[in-house]
Order: structure tokens, then sequence, then C-alpha cells
């Protein structure tokens, strides 16, 4: 009670400091709703926001029809309020990534039915004014019998050197399904002289048969977006391999197109005072259902690889500033802690900490705000970064 409290006290403030627009549109809001759906349907939400240079406090917000209710999935560091048929997303400071995306599912009543309009509202400060973009309206048509337009399932692909010497990779897909209750299989063609082993099923039944990696669903995972993994490995040292895939889900058919894909060094690890350029490519096919993207990179830094979820906390993030040291840390900021570097999309990243408890990151964060304002708390799972909501849905490191 008290947190919502702050929450709407923050808000209200946002308001009264009164409203003004900027000519020049600095957010890009995009969100994917289905068309049609029939009473008593579920499905799930995904706003991707663009926010440019905007830092600081912002509220996003859809006002849904009476009969729909609002769960929270993915919420990008805000504070998930659902109340008098409002849905809101609240940050006090918005993430340091200019790209992010909010996710949260809708539960409809069985007796709803027609065309429903959903309206929104992105609210966000700059430069101490007060600025408003409204959302474009979503008119949902609820009928039996409809056919949910549903958006299709993204999926990307990274490829990780583990050890190719002896021709081994692990090969890891994200995979955004943006629909709930479908059955769905990937199968991954795997090159004839590969093996593959299973390493993340994510509620799946694996298979290798007949070259290839096969992940097969009941029923589709609830999650906004999930993680499959597994391990390739050739019975000698081999380039990393060519690999193409085909996602089934409901009666859809979705073709991945065949990428070579240069392998991500797992065991690279560098010298935090010495400067290390980093090149990253992205390429990225559209099919007809789904999109596919591949990430190709020359050298990638990880964390030191700590088994499990850790909370660690980010204190500076750069693309063009030269490699920083834990004297320049101290120097500058008074920063005792070990700095670790990493690379992640692009940035180089420094954390300090680490963390099974995210209480014991929060303590962190909050000492280091003192020092650097920016500071905030990330999450790795087995030296993988992944969504701090990800990462608390695991109960046994959610203390």
């Amino acid at each position: 009670m008290i947190k919502s409290g702050i929450i709407m006290i923050s808000a209200f403030i946002l308001f009264i400091g009164g409203t003004s627009m900027d000519t020049e549109e600095k957010i890009v809001i995009n969100q994917n709703f289905p068309a049609a759906i029939m009473p008593g349907d579920e499905f799930i939400v995904t706003v991707k926001i663009h926010k440019s240079a905007i830092n600081g406090f912002a509220r996003f917000q859809h006002d849904l029809p009476a009969g729909f209710t609002a769960v929270e999935m993915e919420n990008s560091g805000a504070d998930f309020l659902f109340e008098d048929q409002h849905v809101k997303f609240i940050w006090v400071k918005l993430p340091v990534e200019n790209d992010f995306s909010i996710t949260y599912k809708i539960k409809t009543n069985k007796k709803i039915n027609g065309n429903q309009i959903i309206n929104g509202v992105f609210v966000y400060m700059d430069n101490d004014k007060t600025q408003r973009q409204n959302l474009e309206s979503v008119t949902i048509k609820i009928e039996e019998n409809a056919v949910a337009a549903l958006p299709a399932p993204q999926i990307s692909r990274r490829l990780f050197s583990i050890a190719p010497d002896k021709g081994e990779y692990r090969v890891e897909l994200t995979i955004r399904p943006n629909r709930i209750n479908e059955s769905a299989q990937f199968t991954d063609s795997i090159p004839e002289n590969y093996t593959a082993l299973l390493i993340d099923a994510h509620d799946a039944i694996f298979s290798f048969e007949n070259h290839s990696a096969i992940f097969k669903w009941a029923t589709l995972p609830s999650d906004s977006s999930f993680k499959i993994s597994y391990t390739v490995k050739s019975d000698k040292a081999s380039p990393s391999p060519v690999i193409n895939g085909v996602f089934v889900y409901g009666n859809v058919k979705t073709e991945q197109p065949v990428m070579k894909e240069d392998p991500i060094s797992e065991n690279f690890l560098m010298d935090s005072a010495a400067e290390t350029k980093v090149e990253i490519k992205t390429i990225e096919t559209n099919t007809t259902m789904a999109d596919t993207k591949t990430v190709i990179a020359e050298k990638k830094l990880f964390p030191a690889a700590e088994n499990g979820i850790v909370y660690k906390v980010q204190i500076s993030a750069t693309k063009k500033s030269s490699v920083k040291n834990n004297e320049w840390f101290t120097s500058k900021y008074q920063i005792n802690s070990n700095v670790e570097l990493t690379y992640h999309e692009g940035w180089k990243k420094y954390l300090i900490g680490s963390f099974q408890a995210y209480k014991e990151a929060s303590n962190l964060k909050k000492q280091t705000q003192e020092k650097i304002s920016d500071a905030f708390i990330v999450a790795y799972e087995n030296g993988i970064r992944i969504p701090i909501s990800e990462a608390r849905q695991n109960k046994s490191f959610n203390q």
C-alpha cells in the first residue's frame, strides 16, 4: 500500500506540473493487439517503446473496456498497476536502453461481445516539462467463432563457440510467442556430421532424430518470451555449422531462412585496463509470418560464468568511450567494489556486485545511487543477461 501510494503521488506531481508538447518526435511506440477474438479468450499484449534520449519519470497507460482484466508479464523495470480498468506501467526512471518492451496478458469475460475500444497514453518528463503522447486507438472485435489475428511469433538465434577446436557449439533461441493456448513445434536441421544434445527445452519435449533437433509443446508456454537451447557437437574440429529451422504453431508453418552464423565466444575474457574493439553486425531477415535475427560478432565479452540466476548493479554504459578500469571508477566516483566489464548489444557495460538474492542487489543499488544516480539492477542466468522480470519469476532466487 505504501509503495502504491508513492507511485500515485509521483504520478499526481507529474500531472500538476503542467503539460506541454515538443514538436520534435522523440518517442515511437508500437503496440500489438489481435483484430478479433472470441468471448472469454486470453491474449498477450506487447508494446515496444523507442524512447530516444528520454530518461526520467514516465507512465504508460492503456484504458481497457469493462470485462477485460490485465496481468503483468514483462515490465522493463516499471511498477505495474491495474485498477479501474487502467493498465499502468510507471517508471521513476526509464530504462537505459533506447528500445525496450513491456508485456501483459488480457483475460476477457465470456459475456462481452461487439467492438471494444482501447485507448492509451504515454506521459513522460523532458527538460523538466511534462510531455503527453496519445496512442492510436485500437478496436478489437469480439464475436463467436472469430479467428484471432494475433501477431506472428518472433524468433532470434544466437550461436556460441564452446570448443571450436572440438567442433562444439551452443545454439540459443529466444522465442516471443505472442499467443497462448496453441500447440507448437520448432525444428532445426543439423548438418550430418553434428549431433545435438539438449540444454533447456522450456517445457517442450525434445528429441534428436534424422539430423533434426525437435522441440514440441502441447501448449505454448505463457511467458512473454522464453529461451530454448542445445549443444551441437561434431566428431572433429569443424567451422560453425549452418543451421536452418522451421517453427509451426497451430496450423501455421513458418520457415526460418538458412544462415551461416559466426560463433560468439563464451570464454573470451579481457583485461579491463586494455582497449578492445568490438564489432557487432546484425542481419535481419523478414519472413511472411515470423522474424529471425542473427547476431554476428567478432568478439563478445560475457560476465564470468556463474551458475543459476545472479543480480548485479550496472553503473555505466558507453559505446564510444575508451575502456575504464577499477582505478578510474574509484577516482571519479569512489566506487571501491571490483568493476566488471561486459559487452552487451554493442555497449560497454560496467557492473559491480553479484548476488543470488534480489534484496542484496537492491541494497547495493541504493548505496551506489548516492554516488552514481543512474545505477540500476540487472540479472544474468548462467552468464547470459536476462530481463529482471524473468529472473524474479524463478522463486528459488526471489528472496
